[in-house]
């Protein structure tokens, strides 16, 4: 399959794996950027095989995938440093 890439040349796929799979973030307690959700929903689009028309629903999973682990990050770090 060809991979896609954004207007800066970063390989989309590679990117989405890195963020799907627990990349680092700039900083833990930030919000989800649109580029780190867009990145989840596409991993998500692509694991489901690229069937279309889901495209809301891979936006919404990918929300909360990486709201959820910024939260579990979060809670480690204030655990670790009390």
């Amino acid at each position: 399959m060809p991979s896609l890439r954004e207007k800066n040349g970063r390989d989309i796929e590679s990117s989405a794996s890195s963020v799907a799979l627990g990349g680092s973030r700039a900083s833990e307690s930030d919000s989800p950027t649109h580029e780190e959700i867009a990145l989840g929903a596409y991993e998500i689009y692509i694991s489901r095989g690229a069937a279309e028309g889901r495209d809301v629903e891979d936006w919404l999973e990918a929300e909360q995938r990486l709201a959820a682990r910024s939260r579990t990050e979060a809670l480690k770090s204030r655990s670790t440093t009390a």
